[in-house]
């Protein structure tokens, strides 16, 4: 339809047709997508060819071309790999930076603005660092740096950038995760929690079942939300199912806890719930859940247990 196939016409082909490079060299890497495609040589240049309507080609225009035709940056050096979706193309050249050029609808491309661009285009991160690769579903694009922390911009209606917000971004903004839970503990919930890991590996899972239940019911008994009630529903089933099944309580510690535990107000108890969770996850995924672990929980375990909601 546009020439991506690089043989000179339009036409569509049914049988393999070899292609050939201006160079006559062989090609060594192809990469295509929407209609475009860049073709790599033996000698490391690449060429382009096919769909350039919105100048992913980086070839200066936005005409269509049917033969593979050299693909060039403004600094002399070969380019080293070729990231293309949906219009947009990334370009890293030898010395590590990457250039973009294509569509830049929502700002995709990261170059502070939302036009058009037909030649690649350095792509600069708010940190002295090269970027080390780039991923884009063609709306959204996401660069990782020489530190190994991730910038993202485009399209956003979502929150898929992960910002915050649903607004589009339009130069990479470093995406900040948060901390984990267990950067907030104090130093003697820390030390309890190490004190319950290691009583753990000797006790019965379902007691925590038991333990965790009496949590999730507590928080349940004095508000009604919708919250509570899912609090109050899995607390109910696992008293249930304590002293009954022991691969059932896992599961529903496993799979079902932790959503429960995201929507309740931020408490020592829910720092506890989420290092039993943890706990009652990493023993399912190291073991099977056949296995047998000891049968009976001393008193004592249980008062330790009980001292990390207090």
């Amino acid at each position: 339809m546009d020439g991506q196939l690089g043989l000179g016409h339009k036409d569509s082909v049914n049988i393999p047709t070899c292609i050939f490079l201006p160079t006559h060299e062989k090609i060594t890497a192809v990469v295509t997508n929407d209609g475009s495609t860049f073709l790599r040589s033996e000698s490391g240049q690449w060429y382009a060819c096919g769909n350039n309507k919105r100048g992913p080609l980086g070839l200066g225009h936005k005409d269509s071309v049917n033969i593979p035709t050299l693909v060039l940056l403004s600094v002399n050096e070969k380019i080293t790999a070729v990231v293309t979706n949906d219009g947009s193309t990334f370009l890293r050249s030898e010395s590590g930076q990457w250039y973009a050029c294509g569509d830049n609808m929502f700002g995709k491309l990261g170059l502070g603005h939302a036009n058009g661009v037909y030649v690649p285009t350095l792509v600069l991160l708010s940190v002295n660092e090269n970027i080390t690769s780039v991923v884009t579903d063609g709306l959204s694009t996401f660069f990782i740096s020489e530190s190994g922390r991730l910038f993202v911009c485009g399209l956003n209606n979502y929150g898929q950038l992960g910002l915050g917000h649903k607004d589009p971004v339009m130069i990479p903004t470093l995406l900040t995760l948060p901390q984990p839970f267990c950067s907030s503990l104090t130093e003697k919930q820390t030390h309890l929690i190490h004190s319950l890991i290691e009583q753990v590996k000797l006790t019965n899972p379902m007691n925590i079942a038991q333990f965790i239940g009496e949590l999730l019911l507590t928080y349940a008994r004095d508000e009604i939300s919708n919250d509570c009630t899912m609090a109050l529903s899995l607390g109910q089933t696992l008293m249930r199912q304590q002293h009954r099944n022991y691969t059932a309580c896992v599961r529903l510690i496993t799979a079902e806890l932790r959503p429960v535990i995201t929507k309740l107000p931020a408490t020592d108890d829910k720092l506890t719930l989420l290092c039993l969770w943890k706990i009652v996850h990493d023993a399912a995924f190291q073991k099977t859940v056949n296995e047998t672990i000891a049968a009976h929980t001393s008193s004592s375990n249980t008062q330790n247990m009980q001292q990390l909601v207090k």
